[in-house]
């Protein structure tokens, strides 16, 4: 289970380990969404997976929300939960990942123009820095750890979700991120083969239509490098191709060892074929996890 309440532990120890985290995404990238309470199941013993969203208007008034499984919206990567305004108007889609302590969530709810979303990340595990033999190429006192995995967000869009029911845009992508733990950086990261997941057609400045199949590929994101506080979390700004900032990220390294990391970013305007769409600009809302 992974909740709001967890604290950073702070550094114990001659390893340097740092404890859990509570959700703590900076608050242009978590938006609406300030945690969930996550049980992925296990299908070996049919344990369903459940989800309870906190933070309004995703949450039920002062109470979380216990969210639907629905196994058609999933994303390589991450379960989708779903969820219904009860005057039927608003459908919300939340995507959500654990991998080794780290949990991830992205929501989002179908309408552009009075768009509620956001996305976070915690850690609910220690957090202690690879050893040597953790390291990779030519001179392991280097310190480059590679991690790869899955990323998936939703953009400020609607497409069908059946009748009377607008559900929210996603997308989906490969990651990788570059750490340095001699140096302190998080080196690199990038989110390719980012593509739409869901058809998108919208109106556009001259009166026409955009009209976008599922499966339409999208621009890569790259992570200008940053610092890598001495407890495992970064922030810093999220580059187009062309290298201007579209955007930031924050995320968290996790486990013992650093097996895993993960972390949000919150882009806009960086979607080529969308630029010329009516209405407010386009935004996207993403979440990553990743191992080494």
């Amino acid at each position: 289970m992974f909740t709001e309440d967890g604290t950073d532990g702070g550094g114990s120890g001659e390893s340097g380990d740092t404890g859990a985290t509570g959700f703590i995404a900076p608050d242009d990238i978590a938006g609406q969404l300030d945690s969930v309470v996550y049980n992925p199941g296990d299908p070996a013993t049919g344990e369903p997976a459940t989800l309870e969203v906190t933070g309004l208007p995703f949450d039920d008034g002062d109470l979380s929300a216990e969210y639907t499984r629905d196994e058609s919206l999933d994303v390589p990567g991450f379960q989708a939960f779903t969820g219904q305004a009860r005057s039927g108007s608003r459908h919300y889609t939340v995507l959500v990942s654990e991998q080794d302590g780290i949990l991830v969530a992205t929501s989002g709810s179908g309408f552009r123009g009075t768009f509620f979303g956001g996305a976070n990340f915690a850690r609910q595990n220690t957090f202690s820095r690879p050893r040597d033999s953790d390291l990779s190429g030519p001179n392991p006192t280097v310190g480059n750890v590679e991690y790869r995995g899955a990323y998936a967000g939703v953009i400020n869009a609607a497409t069908n979700g059946g009748p009377g029911v607008s559900r929210i845009v996603r997308t989906s992508g490969d990651i990788s991120v570059t750490a340095d733990f001699t140096d302190n950086q998080v080196q690199e990261g990038t989110i390719t083969n980012r593509r739409f997941e869901d058809p998108v057609v919208i109106g556009d400045t001259s009166g026409g239509i955009i009209s976008l199949p599922a499966g339409t590929a999208l621009e890569n994101l790259n992570f200008e490098s940053t610092t890598l506080e001495s407890n495992g979390t970064f922030t810093g700004n999220v580059l187009n191709l062309d290298r201007d900032t579209v955007g930031s990220y924050a995320g968290a390294f996790a486990g013992e060892r650093a097996p895993a990391v993960g972390g949000v970013i919150r882009a806009e305007g960086h979607i080529e074929a969308l630029d010329n769409a009516e209405g407010p600009t386009i935004f996207e809302d993403g979440v990553f996890t990743a191992t080494r």
